[in-house]
């Protein structure tokens, strides 16, 4: 599947600052992943991570563009270790499903 995230806006602690992180920063360390231009807007096709954040409790924001093929595109968050995080993850050809949400 070709998951195409166009921004990331994170809303870090109580504070409620908030950051938008472009995905052409070098903030990022692209995990297999690149940044590309799409539907207008530079976007992350593929896996990225940030190493330098201090996220706790807010807000993530972030848009995806499908192309129609299966598959699962998410956002994983709180990452501690390759065994230990959060995800959510979209089930898009799974749209009539009450569980196309994970």
């Amino acid at each position: 599947m070709r998951l195409v995230i166009a921004a990331l806006v994170l809303v870090l602690g109580t504070a409620a600052v908030a950051e938008t992180l472009p995905f052409d920063s070098d903030r990022w360390t692209l995990a297999g992943g690149e940044v590309v231009d799409h539907l207008g807007r530079r976007c992350l096709r593929g896996s990225a991570f940030l190493a330098d954040i201090g996220f706790e409790n807010g807000v993530i924001e972030f848009d995806v563009a499908l192309d129609g093929s299966r598959g699962y595109p998410g956002i994983t968050f709180r990452a501690t270790s390759p065994r230990s995080y959060e995800h959510l993850y979209l089930r898009p050809h799974a749209g009539l499903r009450t569980d196309g949400l994970q």
